[in-house]
């Protein structure tokens, strides 16, 4: 039985491993914007079909519909978006949610 949960430990570690390299590049993305580039991307009548995917999977993690026009409307206040997606409970994300997230990843 030990050497199950030793296994399922190590395979945990080594999943963590590869996954926070990105997660911590990602936190230096988040980093890099500012009121000026949100402001930016809400004008697009007609966004990258990547701006629509991860703006959708943000609508998602933050309770709205998964799609541009909510995604538009979360970006209406720069400086509130920004700071919803800096100060995001990242660690206590359900389950169904991170299901739901799977088809943005």
């Amino acid at each position: 039985m030990f050497s199950n949960v030793s296994a399922i430990k190590s395979d945990c570690e080594e999943q963590l491993a590869l996954a926070m390299p990105i997660y911590k590049e990602a936190l230096s993305a988040l980093d890099t914007l500012d009121k000026g580039d949100i402001t930016e991307m809400k004008a697009y009548t007609s966004p990258a079909e990547e701006i629509v995917l991860v703006v959708s999977a943000v609508c998602l993690l933050l309770g709205e519909k998964e799609n541009w026009d909510a995604g538009k409307k979360l970006m209406n206040n720069p400086n509130n978006f920004l700071t919803s997606l800096r100060s995001y409970d990242k660690d206590n994300i359900k389950e169904s949610l991170l299901k739901k997230l799977k088809k943005y990843t």
